[in-house]
């Protein structure tokens, strides 16, 4: 979270936000080959990094793209759709892998970072667009208020 304005300012926030998703990718798609408890814990230090990035990335695309009266309530949507996908996540994986199993359930796994890099890429404002993302401490100071 500390980087992640440097981050959103060098990459833009679709940069961002697809970098993100691009690690995540890259780690729930080793989980179908990759059987070495090591490369594992690696790849999941892959996943924070994507996530995070996922995280902070969201939060300032909210600031971005909500007027400065709804961000309160854009957060609180934001949060509330990461929460249900999660729900939803846990029931439909679980059919998957138990109808499928793991490498079905991983490569079916992967394609939600994909979706998500192509949705930011279409709608969130890149590094060069005539309206730079604000930072971070600028939209934590707009939802202050």
């Amino acid at each position: 979270m500390l980087l992640g304005r440097r981050f959103v300012e060098r990459l833009g926030l679709r940069g961002f936000f697809a970098l993100g998703c691009l690690m995540y990718l890259v780690a729930v798609a080793s989980w179908i080959v990759v059987d070495d408890p090591m490369i594992l814990v690696a790849s999941r230090v892959l996943t924070g990094l994507g996530y995070g990035s996922f995280t902070v990335s969201s939060v300032v695309a909210v600031g971005v793209l909500l007027p400065e009266g709804l961000q309160a309530s854009g957060q609180a949507l934001r949060q509330s759709a990461i929460s249900a996908v999660a729900v939803l996540g846990y029931f439909c994986g679980g059919l998957i892998y138990g109808l499928l199993g793991f490498a079905a359930f991983f490569a079916i796994a992967a394609c939600g970072p994909v979706f998500g890099a192509i949705l930011a890429w279409r709608w969130l404002p890149g590094r060069n667009d005539a309206t730079p993302p604000p930072s971070i401490s600028n939209v934590r100071e707009a939802n202050a208020r």
